[in-house]
């Protein structure tokens, strides 16, 4: 199935009784009017009654698909769900979760559901922005105009007061050794009103691989944190899920101990704690939608709730 331009989907988000719109395989604007596009969401903004978006298989250029934030007045719900890959500076992703941040603030009173399944983001080029180990001094021209050192970062998330269910990347949040850490435990970014979080990680197999980005990492640490200060930080939280993401499987027998210190802080402050695999390649849960990947038709990509 072909990509849909993002701005494909600007005629259905000015339809006044429209709440809830789903996209799949999202693109990014048409690249030669690229520019032009961007220029004209802006006076789109707080203009769509739509509450609830879902970006499904969607992996456009970050800086086309995050401004589109913008237009509802005020969401409810974000889902978005994409995989990207590097094959060129062209191609590599500038971390964006700042960005992200940046532009759910004004929603910060209404976003309830915030599901974020962003894979394929780091890279492994050298002089690459994308690439987690690089620094600023060794990259590229092309990508050191594109880069800041706290872009990785989601930011804090304490003011969004209606946020009941958080799906991330642990990362987003404490951030890692490579790129830097968060200046706050991750306890402190979430707010009172968070009762389900969801850890979306990449795990590597069983060897070298995994002890390496178990070393590069802080997120086991923070959610262990997270679990001891959640009774008098977080009164609400009722459950931690961690969700494995993989293309391919292998033994969990010696995944059982590697979550053991998690589980028992969880069970201590009475939360439910959970692993779960989600399986890489549909990146939707909409049956209509896993449909149309698996039958590899070509049907309209979108999905719309009055």
């Amino acid at each position: 199935m072909d990509e849909l331009e993002t701005d494909r989907i600007f005629p259905f988000l000015r339809i006044p009784t429209l709440r809830h719109l789903s996209a799949l395989d999202l693109g990014s604007f048409n690249k030669y009017i690229q520019e032009l596009i961007r220029n004209g969401v802006y006076p789109l903004h707080n203009t769509s009654s739509v509450t609830s978006l879902s970006f499904d298989k969607s992996a456009p250029d970050p800086l086309d698909l995050i401004p589109v934030l913008g237009i509802p007045k005020q969401l409810q719900s974000l889902r978005w769900y994409g995989n990207w890959s590097c094959f060129s500076i062209g191609s590599c992703v500038t971390p964006f979760y700042h960005h992200l941040g940046e532009a759910l603030s004004k929603h910060k009173p209404s976003l309830e559901t915030l599901d974020l399944d962003l894979r394929g983001l780091d890279c492994t080029r050298r002089g690459h922005a994308g690439n987690p180990a690089a620094k600023f001094d060794d990259m590229i021209p092309a990508a050191k105009g594109k880069w800041k050192d706290d872009w990785h970062l989601i930011g804090s998330l304490k003011d969004f007061t209606s946020l009941k269910a958080l799906t991330i990347e642990p990362q987003a949040l404490c951030g890692d050794k490579l790129r830097g850490l968060s200046a706050q435990h991750m306890v402190d970014t979430l707010p009172h009103s968070i009762e389900e979080l969801r850890f979306t990680i990449p795990l590597e197999q069983p060897g070298e691989s995994r002890q390496k980005q178990l070393e590069e990492n802080i997120w086991m640490e923070q959610v262990v944190d997270l679990a001891h200060g959640a009774r008098n930080k977080l009164p609400r939280l009722r459950k931690v899920e961690i969700l494995t993401l993989s293309w391919v499987c292998w033994e969990k027998e010696e995944d059982e101990e590697l979550w053991s210190e998690v589980e028992m802080a969880c069970r201590l402050a009475g939360i439910v704690f959970e692993v779960k695999e989600r399986k890489g390649y549909m990146l939707t849960p909409e049956k209509f939608f896993q449909e149309v990947i698996s039958t590899n038709k070509p049907r309209p990509g979108l999905s719309t709730n009055h």
